[in-house]
């Protein structure tokens, strides 16, 4: 149980720390919604290709369950500290 732990807390914490790569790089676009969800998705793609090819005995499926994971808590976070996600629930304004 400690090791399962210890993968999960290790995954978050990676991912955490390439999506904050990603976002230093792209500090030139302006902050969006669209800027959050490309950059997380981009990280994705290449996290969860990447770290299936280094490690061993290790389906495809795990990887993507573990890193597509952290890689949403990550995306819901970014958008929670943009406090973009009311108006994307919010219904627009009837004119």
């Amino acid at each position: 149980m400690a090791a399962l732990f210890g993968f999960l807390l290790g995954a978050f914490v990676g991912t955490f720390l390439i999506s904050r790569l990603f976002w230093a790089v792209a500090l030139a676009w302006p902050d969006s919604v669209w800027k959050a969800i490309s950059l997380n998705v981009v990280c994705a793609a290449i996290i969860i290709p990447l770290d299936y090819l280094v490690r061993e005995n290790v389906s495809f499926i795990q990887e993507l369950a573990v890193y597509g994971g952290c890689q949403a808590v990550v995306l819901a976070w970014d958008l929670w500290r943009l406090n973009a996600a009311k108006p994307i629930l919010e219904h627009p304004p009837s004119s």
